[in-house]
């Protein structure tokens, strides 16, 4: 869909890669100068979390940019849910979209703290600063995160 003559169309086949995220990543150290990982965090199951994490430090060389989607902790608590543990779809419409880790913000960055990586708030900040302005409502209901290798 994402290539071709779906949503972009610019985009190339041999651009696109589907890769099994919880498994070895196919490229070597420090191969891009940018990740940007939309809506992916939210989708790994906390068990592979940590692994995944690794990889993307491990094949990133300069910036990551995360999008992920969280929830506030007070009026949402959020969930985990298990590999194999059955999908409760009544409970919450982000299981839907098969959320199966929904924390909140902190709980992130604690996650994405790494001593070779520095948290870039103004870099989050200046993002926002680019958007139209009826498209950052829809942001705002979710966790930016831009990361830079020291």
């Amino acid at each position: 869909y994402a290539v071709g003559e779906g949503r972009f169309s610019r985009c190339k086949r041999d651009w696109v890669a589907i890769h099994d995220a919880t498994k070895p990543w196919q490229y070597p150290d420090n191969s891009f100068d940018l990740i940007v990982a939309l809506d992916l965090f939210e989708h790994i199951y906390e068990s592979d979390l940590d692994f995944v994490i690794k990889e993307l430090y491990r094949v990133a060389k300069k910036w990551v940019f995360l999008e992920i989607a969280t929830v506030d902790g007070i009026k949402e608590k959020g969930y985990i849910l298990k590999k194999g543990e059955p999908i409760p779809l009544v409970e919450d419409g982000r299981t839907w979209a098969g959320h199966c880790t929904v924390m909140t913000p902190d709980d992130w960055d604690e996650k994405f703290d790494h001593e070779d990586w520095m948290s870039r708030r103004d870099m989050v900040n200046w993002f926002f600063s680019l958007l139209a302005p009826l498209t950052i409502p829809n942001w705002l209901l979710n966790t930016v995160i831009v990361l830079e290798g020291l």
